[in-house]
């Protein structure tokens, strides 16, 4: 390697959701769509993050930050955004917005880091990560996503996606 030439994590990581969330966004006519650098999947199946050391950090204090994230837009045009996430001990906050107006950093998802630990140095997709990281819906991003929906559809503590994530170094 050339004496100049400097590494960079990249991570190549999804959200998945689950078939039943994946059903509750087909049948109620909910559009996923991602905030860059965040990407849709097709069918409605979840989001790829392509985000690496340049656009993503780790602060002792904050968490491991994400920019981008998720939106979803009801078929009245209703929408409920989580963007510029932060990954915490306790689970993933987000600044929320509610049709275009922001509300603040929320929790938006929670989980439990005993569940990813086991995953956590999988070797997978060409680098290692976890495969297995569940969140779940907090009460309050429940709340905003029913409103949005304009349907009970989801309630808190039920998983959302799974994160797969692949950690690579690259020149």
């Amino acid at each position: 390697m050339h004496e100049n030439a400097v590494l960079h994590a990249v991570r190549i990581c999804q959200l998945r959701f689950p078939p039943r969330i994946v059903g509750l966004l087909n049948d109620n006519e909910i559009a996923v769509e991602g905030i860059t650098p965040f990407q849709a999947k097709p069918a409605k199946t979840g989001l790829y993050l392509p985000i690496g050391s340049h656009t993503n950090h780790i602060d002792a204090c904050m968490g491991v930050y994400y920019p981008g994230g998720p939106r979803f837009v009801s078929k009245t045009g209703n929408s409920v955004a989580a963007e510029n996430i932060w990954l915490r001990m306790d689970g993933a906050y987000a600044t929320v917005k509610i049709n275009g107006v922001a509300q603040g950093e929320r929790m938006v998802a929670t989980y439990n880091m005993g569940e990813m630990m086991p995953t956590v140095m999988t070797p997978h997709g060409g680098g290692i990560g976890p495969t297995y990281w569940p969140f779940r819906f907090s009460p309050y991003f429940a709340q905003v996503f029913n409103q949005t929906a304009g349907a009970n559809l989801v309630s808190p503590g039920e998983l959302f996606a799974n994160l797969d994530a692949v950690g690579k170094f690259a020149p």
